[in-house]
């Protein structure tokens, strides 16, 4: 219902609008005169200057350097924009640069017929209609500035040269829409056709939102979001919402929740701690975050927290941070310097998109996870659903099948393998088989804590059938001396279609070793640094047999063959959990020892990090009460800390109880499953709505979500816990907050 009424909105919009240039008024598509005077003052203040020094580079460029046609399309669209900016900073040289401006709107004739040309041999025709939809928009706005300098002559050739060229970006608009209906928009606010505008501009929109979750999440991954959104030069895809907003003719996006969302999704999750792509669907894993983009600089218009997120990525820096935005559009979309940047990135969950979880740690060296799952979208997805992406200690450590770009092989690999097949990606399968599909279900639940944070994703449409897969993705945190790592927590079902299911994982190199065969195997990766970091994969519930295989790894002139990990297991009534530590190390963050445990209600690990110190990851059924030494727990999954035989912290994930087995014991009994994780009294649950009694010793009342919640006792104290996710705080005689150790 909301795009209806913004349908209807932009209609009314765009018809209700006189456009300035039917009252003769320019420019008026992006800056008007009167606020030249504004923009020339900021010419000498960061990060303006740098546009402003980007925009004279610019300006020279050779746009015949280049033989191919895209790359000359972006040199016109950098040269025009440039052009453009400097006219209206450098009063004392418009002559010159309206000649600059001339001389390039002339050349539309000549490469308009060699688009043409190109389009109708029908192979690659992404080169004609993308890159130069990018420099007529910019032509555009070009021409908006200098119209009032031009003569009668020179603007009607010019007007006439570029409404041909508009009508063959409007002709073409079903191709990448946001490129040909941002350009056709753009020409037609300048004409005053409404109508054309109004229909482009519905198109557009319609056509960015394809590519959205309804949580903002990019569905085509980082590498497609950031080359449409994030700015580029080109301007072939982000520009028209900017001229969208300054006109009046579509005034929805700066504070749209989803684009709001959006840009937030992609400073935080989109990129590794060392800013290079995470790699879901068409992601090259050795691209990265750019600052040569305008977004960076102007996502404050869309989110404040955005912002704060971006200025950290480009404090970060990294191989593709070379240069600054030059172009008018760019300049005048920016209103404000960046804000001071964030210490570090904090854990967050897309619903409908993706969970990314980040050690409090603002070097390259942090731990990073990320788990995907999206139900929407088409464009650039791979079979992927419930895949997880890791990055640590400088270098990435699990990645996915990766992009060499469209349709192209890599390292002997066709394309139908990185693109089409499930099982070149960190995923599950039924039998080993291929997904069913590109879509997964959504994350169902999720909690962020300080000591462990936790994402469960649903991955059952991918499967198809009755087949089900439920994935627990968790990131215990580093703390006091003991290091950090991730689990993963699968749930199968095959639905009858298989007596097996696989887990495949693909950590990013060739070199390993297999510590215990179909126990622990160890990967070392030495990517990025000239120092060796290692992988730990340690498989807790036991598989029937382990293969190691070829599978590239894929990306842009780095594409590369590692080995990757598939483990099959016998299913029981055709289900099976199952419990995998993923251990990154290196020569200053040491591995923790890890061992089995099994029993008939239950397997999993225990990782002994020393000092007495263990944790404890388990999964079981549920059906009935499982005990480890003397904890027990009935749930689907039980993560915890045992520390000189204290418990530290617990976490349940649909469960109905857990104690720690003292004579005065910590742990929670529920009347239907919750999911729980505490620690020194806090943390957070997720109920149906239900009544659960928690226990600690001297307990006297519970707090959720800062009110005190109905109940009291000594000990255990029973209280209702509405639908919902919830922090809560277990309260001790006195009103102290006292810890579950």
């Amino acid at each position: 219902m909301t795009h209806i009424f913004l349908d209807i909105t932009l209609i009314l919009c765009a018809a209700m609008l006189v456009p300035a240039a039917a009252r003769g008024e320019h420019p008026f598509l992006i800056v008007k005169k009167s606020e030249y005077a504004e923009l020339q003052a900021k010419a000498a203040m960061a990060p303006w200057s740098d546009f402003v020094a980007q925009a004279r580079r610019d300006v020279a460029l050779d746009p015949t350097r280049s033989k191919h046609i895209n790359k000359r399309a972006v040199a016109m669209a950098r040269i025009v924009g440039a052009g453009a900016l400097l006219y209206v900073l450098e009063p004392g040289e418009r002559a010159a640069h309206k000649g600059r401006l001339v001389e390039m709107l002339d050349e539309w004739p000549a490469f308009l017929r060699e688009m043409k040309e190109f389009y109708a041999g029908g192979k690659q025709v992404w080169f004609v209609v993308v890159p130069p939809s990018g420099a007529f928009l910019n032509s555009v706005l070009a021409l908006d500035v200098i119209h009032d300098e031009l003569t009668a002559a020179d603007l009607a050739r010019i007007e006439r040269n570029m409404d041909e060229a508009a009508e063959w970006f409007w002709s073409v608009r079903n191709k990448w829409s946001p490129g040909p209906c941002g350009a056709a928009a753009t020409w037609a606010l300048y004409r005053g056709d409404t109508v054309r505008a109004a229909d482009a501009a519905k198109r557009y929109r319609r056509r960015i939102l394809d590519t959205l979750s309804p949580d903002g999440v990019g569905t085509m991954g980082t590498f497609y979001a950031q080359g449409r959104y994030g700015g580029t030069p080109g301007a072939r895809k982000y520009g028209f919402m900017h001229v969208a907003e300054y006109t009046g003719a579509d005034p929805h996006y700066y504070a749209d929740p989803q684009f709001k969302s959006f840009y937030e999704w992609l400073y935080l999750a989109g990129f590794s701690p060392f800013n290079e792509t995470v790699s879901f669907g068409d992601g090259d894993h050795r691209g990265g975050f750019d600052r040569f983009h305008a977004m960076p600089y102007a996502v404050g218009r869309f989110s404040p927290v955005a912002a704060q997120f971006a200025a950290r990525r480009m404090a970060i820096g990294g191989k593709r941070g070379d240069g600054s935005p030059g172009s008018l559009l760019a300049y005048c979309i920016v209103k404000s310097a960046p804000p001071p940047a964030p210490e570090f990135f904090p854990s967050r969950v897309w619903p409908d998109g993706e969970a990314v979880f980040w050690e409090a740690n603002g070097t390259a060296d942090a731990l990073m996870g990320a788990l995907w799952n999206s139900t929407t979208g088409q464009e650039h997805r791979h079979p992927d659903a419930n895949a997880v992406y890791l990055a640590g200690y400088g270098e990435h450590l699990l990645l996915n099948s990766g992009y060499n770009g469209w349709q192209r092989d890599a390292c002997g690999f066709p394309w139908s393998y990185i693109h089409e097949e499930a099982k070149a990606n960190n995923v599950a399968l039924i039998g080993n088989r291929n997904h069913a599909g590109v879509h997964g279900d959504g994350i169902e639940e999720h909690m962020l804590t300080p000591c462990l944070d936790y994402a469960c994703g649903r991955a059952d449409n991918a499967l198809g059938g009755n087949a089900r897969h439920n994935r627990g993705f968790l990131f215990v945190k580093p703390a006091d001396g003991k290091n950090g790592y991730f689990l993963l927590m699968d749930e199968l079902d095959t639905g009858g279609q298989a007596d097996t299911v696989n887990l495949v994982l693909h950590p990013a190199s060739a070199a390993y070793a297999a510590v215990r065969a179909n126990e622990e195997y160890r990967w070392t990766i030495r990517r990025r640094k000239e120092t060796d970091t290692f992988l730990s994969v340690f498989l807790a519930t036991q598989p029937q047999a382990v293969e190691i295989s070829d599978g590239v790894l894929a990306a842009w002139h780095d594409s590369f063959v590692g080995k990757y990990l598939n483990a099959s297991y016998a299913t029981r009534a055709n289900k099976r959990n199952l419990v995998t530590v993923l251990f990154p190390h290196d020569a200053d963050h040491a591995k923790a020892a890890m061992a089995r445990v099994a029993a008939d209600t239950h397997t999993g690990a225990r990782i002994e990090h020393g000092r007495g110190i263990a944790d404890y990851a388990l999964e079981s059924d549920g059906r009935a009460q499982a005990t480890q030494q003397r904890v027990r727990f009935q749930g689907r999954a039980a993560v915890y800390r045992v520390e000189n035989g204290r418990l530290g912290f617990y976490f349940v994930r649909q469960g109905l109880a857990f104690s720690d087995g003292a004579a005065a014991p910590t742990g929670f009994a529920a009347e239907a499953p919750v999911s729980v994780c505490l620690q020194e009294g806090q943390g957070r649950i997720v109920s149906p709505g239900t009544d659960v009694t928690f226990l600690m010793p001297g307990l006297s009342s519970v707090t959720l979500d800062g009110a005190g919640a109905a109940g009291a006792g000594s000990g255990r104290v029973k209280v209702h816990v509405p639908a919902g996710s919830h922090s809560i705080e277990l309260v001790a005689n006195g009103g102290a907050r006292t810890g579950v150790r």
